[in-house]
């Protein structure tokens, strides 16, 4: 009897520690219980936004590692494990402008929102990174650029090709503002980029343009407006150079200052032409037209630059950068100011282009001032190779170019220009 009892002890005592060991069923269940709220799964944060030069469709975005592709409009989605840190920025590459047609080149950047709003990213989101990696807060930035460009912050922050469309005049003029704005500062960039680094590309055509950024912030933070800033191309070809030289020892580009200052005088002549339109004349009807407008004056010179980015003596240097400077100036004399600004009121470019400097066919221009031979004969007309029309371009009510062209001009070369231009 006594040994019954003690072995129904035993008994009892052995399932009491097996329960407490986890090897009974209740055991388990509670086991695994625990374990799933000591390990939950990790959330998952959407950022959304919008790349802009015009809509950049195809584009590459990548934010805290991760990457995607924009759509038609633009926008992007990326979805993250847990939360980025604060102050992450979130960058646009490659991809086509909707606006022109043509593949963007640069690389654009924005310090991402973190509130659930959308985060926009052009070229002046791309002037706020650099004062922030500088150690400003996000807003600081924001109002340090948008007061220097006398553009309103919410035009920076928002979709300014959406806003032409608003009912508010107020938004439509801040719109027009940042629109302007952040073409200059983009066709500068990129200018001074295809000056140094042919191949848009090469990764070191986008640290030359986020250069670029960095200097025009730093001198927005200086209290200089956009319009002075540019308008000493010398100053930013030194400031470029210094950051790529000193600042960034993964840009490797043989006698880069040379390239860049070579290339000054010729991004100030682009530069005075795209600060010649008028704002208001970009509407929502008129933004794809005056980006093509633009496109096509700014294209001859930056095709011109990239034969300085591949010189390989200082005397070429030289040369390329005095045939930029003359194909540049070229265009501004010819019109170029009053090309853009007309073309957003009406529907034909070609039309417009025609009107203002006799050119009937906008995909020849650069061929028309490149190759073109002329007759000793009044009215002086270019008889252009290649099949082009010919293009009158004697004194008359339609024309602005005022001194006459000297005869026999073989090539861009070998270009005698006037004492005036």
């Amino acid at each position: 009897m006594m040994y019954i009892k003690a072995r129904r002890i035993s008994l009892v005592t052995s399932v009491l520690l097996l329960s407490l060991l986890g090897f009974g069923g209740c055991g388990s269940q509670s086991s695994s219980s625990s374990s799933s709220k000591a390990t939950p799964a990790t959330s998952s944060t959407t950022y959304k936004g919008r790349s802009i030069d015009g809509y950049l469709k195809g584009a590459t975005v990548e934010l805290d590692g991760h990457t995607t592709k924009t759509d038609a409009n633009g926008s992007w989605s990326i979805s993250i494990p847990g939360k980025i840190p604060k102050n992450s920025i979130v960058t646009t590459t490659g991809g086509i402008d909707t606006s022109t047609g043509q593949p963007f080149e640069g690389k654009l950047s924005a310090i991402v929102n973190t509130n659930n709003t959308p985060t926009v990213v052009t070229s002046l989101t791309s002037l706020v990174v650099p004062l922030v990696q500088k150690g400003f807060t996000k807003s600081e930035a924001l109002t340090t650029v948008a007061t220097q460009l006398n553009v309103p912050m919410s035009a920076i922050t928002s979709n300014p090709i959406s806003n032409l469309s608003s009912t508010n005049p107020n938004v439509v003029t801040g719109a027009q503002k940042a629109i302007k704005q952040s073409l200059i500062v983009q066709k500068v960039a990129e200018a001074f980029a295809k000056s140094v680094v042919a191949d848009a590309n090469n990764t070191n055509f986008d640290k030359v343009t986020n250069a670029v950024f960095k200097y025009i912030a730093n001198q927005l933070n200086n209290n200089n407006g956009l319009k002075s800033i540019v308008a000493n191309t010398d100053g930013i070809a030194t400031g470029v150079a210094k950051t790529i030289e000193h600042d960034d020892k993964s840009i490797n580009i043989k006698n880069v200052s040379e390239k860049l200052n070579a290339s000054a005088s010729a991004i100030k002549s682009v530069a005075d032409t795209l600060i010649a339109v008028p704002p208001e004349n970009i509407t929502k009807n008129s933004f794809d037209k005056t980006s093509k407008g633009i496109e096509i004056i700014t294209a001859a010179t930056e095709k011109k630059l990239t034969i300085i980015s591949k010189a390989n003596t200082l005397t070429g240097i030289k040369t390329g950068g005095i045939n930029a400077d003359n194909i540049a100036k070229k265009f501004y004399k010819l019109g170029a100011p009053t090309i853009i600004a007309n073309v957003t009121k009406n529907t034909n470019i070609s039309k417009v282009i025609n009107k203002t400097v006799n050119i009937t066919n906008i995909t020849n221009i650069t061929n028309i001032i490149h190759t073109s031979t002329i007759s000793p004969t009044t009215p002086t007309k270019v008889n252009v190779q290649s099949n082009t029309p010919n293009v009158n371009l004697s004194k008359n009510k339609n024309s602005i170019l005022t001194p006459p062209m000297p005869p026999q001009i073989p090539t861009l070369q070998t270009i005698p220009l006037p004492k005036e231009w």
